[in-house]
Order: structure tokens, then C-alpha cells, then sequence
């Protein structure tokens, strides 16, 4: 099962779609059901197997019957949620689009924001790394969580970085940081940072979604399409392989029953499925309520 976060539309569209796509069953949830709003910008599972979602009007958790929802801590602050991640301690942190960032943990909630070291700002990528170490991606730069307090860290030229909208730790190996940002993609590996953008065959220099599928292959989503990279250098995947040029906001894989892996690309005109090296796209043409994709799980 695949669940899509979808933008909102009038009063009764999609806002969270559970589909096995290519099958007839889906099911749509949306305000009437409990969401606070009818755009999902983000989604986790806790560590009881519950799912979450981050809306632009507060967080809900589905309990398996209905939607439960939660307002974020500082009422005064926005509670339109830009980005989730659940970390290996249970906690489930939020990324604001004014406000900083909320924890929720053991049913407490703890608020981050300009006194706890993050810049006034979106915050717009959260990434537990694996020593546990915690990163957020601002659109004031990228910050590193110390003890309780958040930290900036800096692009290798001694500069802060440009809004930061994606992030990516390799698993594998190296462990090398990808940083995606409005003005390239900065990659970190054994303490040196290198960037690229469209000098290295990337469509377009913002950067929204990293994603390693299981065969090793790195995918970039960018403002203007989709790119993988090869032989280290990044080749766009577009138009001509049934992907258009749109805002790629999320990238993930999965396994069907049958063993074969399937590529999902959110965009903000559909959502492409990438199956045995072939693609297509769906759109509200072929029965999404709604054709900007935010988030998948």
C-alpha cells in the first residue's frame, strides 16, 4: 500500500490517499474524516505502528479507526508543518514554516525556535543521521541540534548554506551527507565538501528530494524534473521517458509481492511509477483527486 500526501482542493478532495495503485481500491481521507487541513505536507509512523501526518493546520494521528489531531505547542506560532522524521529515541519532530521545530515525545511536546540557536525562517528537512546526530534543513541554513540547542553549520567555503530543502545520508560506506538547496547540491564525504548543479547535468539548481534506491542509484528531484546520477554525473529524466519537468517533492521506493521494485515520484503534476526500468504517470486524468503530490510513505 501506498499512501500519498496530496495538496488541498475544494472541500471533500483527497488530502492523505491510501492506494494500491493500478487496482480499483482507494481510500480518501480528508477534513471530514479529522484531518485538520486537506493538504498532508508530510507523514511518519511512530514507533507503535501509528501513522502520523503533518498538515498545513496541525498534526493527526491515525489510530486505525479515526483521525486524532494535535495542535503543535506555541499556539502564536504557524502550525502549518513543512517536514517530519521520527528518530531511533521515539520522538517525532516537526518542521514549521514559522516557528522552528516541535518535538513530541513520551505524550510531551518541546518547542525549538530563535532561543534555542534556529534561525527565524521555514524549516523544510529534518534527518537523523546515523551516529544521531540531528540536522535541519532551514531557509536560513543548515542547523545540527548540540545537547538542546541548534547549531549552523557550514558549506566547506566557510559560508552559511542557501535554503536547504532536502537531505540525505548514504547508508552505506562513506556515509556522505547530500545537502539539497535552492542553489545546488553540496555533498560531504569524509570531512570535504564538493557541489553540483547544472554545470553537472542536474535540470534546474533547487534541489526539493534525494532518494537511494535499493540498486545503489542516487535520484535528485528538482525544480524542473527528475535527474539520477551516473558515472558521476547526472543525467535527466524527462519528458521523453514519461516524466515531465515538474517540482519533484518526494522520491520513494518499494517492494511488490512479487519481488519487483517500484520508483514513485511525487510532483506537483502527478505522480510518476517507475516499474522494470519503465515508466508512467498519473494525474487526475487517470483518478487522483488531486495532482499535487507532497509526500509519500
Amino acid at each position: 500500500m501506498l499512501l500519498l500526501g496530496v495538496a488541498h482542493g475544494s472541500r471533500g478532495q483527497a488530502a492523505t490517499q491510501a492506494a494500491a495503485l493500478g487496482r480499483a481500491s482507494v481510500k480518501i481521507y480528508t477534513d471530514q474524516e479529522g484531518l485538520p487541513h486537506n493538504s498532508v505536507e508530510a507523514m511518519a509512523v511512530d514507533t507503535e505502528g501509528y501513522l502520523w501526518v503533518g498538515t498545513q493546520a496541525g498534526a493527526a494521528c491515525f489510530n486505525g479507526r479515526r483521525w486524532l489531531p494535535y495542535r503543535l505547542p506555541s499556539p502564536g506560532e504557524s502550525q502549518w508543518i513543512r517536514c517530519m522524521v521520527r528518530t531511533r529515541d521515539g520522538g517525532l519532530w516537526f518542521g514549521r514554516d514559522q516557528g522552528g521545530i516541535a518535538r513530541f515525545r513520551n505524550g510531551d511536546w518541546r518547542q525549538y525556535g530563535v532561543q534555542e540557536g534556529l534561525p527565524d525562517g521555514r524549516v523544510q528537512a529534518l534527518l537523523e543521521r546515523e551516529d544521531g546526530t540531528l540536522l535541519a534543513g532551514t531557509s536560513r541554513g543548515l542547523m545540527k541540534l548540540d545537547g538542546e540547542s541548534w547549531v549552523p553549520l557550514k558549506d566547506g567555503r566557510g559560508q552559511v548554506f542557501p535554503s536547504v530543502l532536502s537531505l540525505l545520508e548514504d547508508r552505506k560506506g562513506d556515509r556522505a551527507l547530500w545537502v539539497g538547496t535552492e542553489r545546488g547540491l553540496a555533498v560531504e564525504s569524509r570531512g570535504s565538501w564538493t557541489w553540483q548543479g547544472v554545470q553537472q547535468g542536474l535540470p534546474d539548481s533547487s534541489v526539493w528530494s534525494l532518494y537511494r534506491s535499493v540498486d545503489g542509484t542516487l535520484w535528485a528531484g528538482t525544480g524542473r524534473g527528475l535527474a539520477r546520477l551516473e558515472k558521476g554525473r547526472w543525467r535527466p529524466v524527462g519528458p521523453s521517458e514519461g516524466v515531465p519537468a515538474n517540482v519533484v517533492n518526494c522520491i520513494l521506493e518499494t517492494e511488490e509481492e512479487d519481488g519487483r521494485r517500484v520508483l514513485y515520484v511525487a510532483t506537483d503534476g502527478g505522480l510518476g511509477e517507475r516499474v522494470d526500468g519503465r515508466w508512467r504517470f498519473l494525474n487526475t486524468s487517470t483518478g487522483l483527486p488531486n495532482q499535487v503530490i507532497r509526500s509519500l510513505l
